[in-house]
């Protein structure tokens, strides 16, 4: 109970973003082969059949491409240089934690949308 109340408060207090209160795919029920279909929502609306496909197209597009990866490793990169090499004081790690969150997230977000099934 006492980590519940911890978990609620430090959740108010630092507004995290959670990737399931961004983009979500849920069961609405089943294909004419007896399969589950799914459905993706974006902030809570969910999308029709041309943008998810147009998401999925975009994704594939975007991890596939060298900008993705460049992006990705600078960004984890100067993090760890902010952690370990110049952090002073513990906001210096809260800061890279925070990027490193961040790519985490995004990544997520990237595999909701690929993992949809169709």
């Amino acid at each position: 109970m006492i980590r519940w109340l911890k978990n609620k408060l430090v959740s108010y207090l630092y507004c995290v973003p959670d990737v399931n209160k961004i983009i979500t795919s849920r069961k609405v029920g089943m294909n004419a082969y007896g399969e589950p279909f799914y459905k993706m929502y974006l902030n809570g609306e969910q999308l029709s059949d041309v943008e998810e496909l147009e998401l999925l197209k975009e994704t594939k597009w975007f991890e596939q491409g060298k900008i993705w990866e460049i992006l990705k490793a600078n960004t984890v990169e100067a993090a760890q240089k902010t952690m370990f090499d110049r952090a002073k004081t513990t906001d210096d790690l809260m800061f890279g934690k925070g990027i490193l969150y961040a790519v985490n997230l995004q990544e997520n977000i990237l595999k909701v949308i690929k993992n949809t099934k169709r």
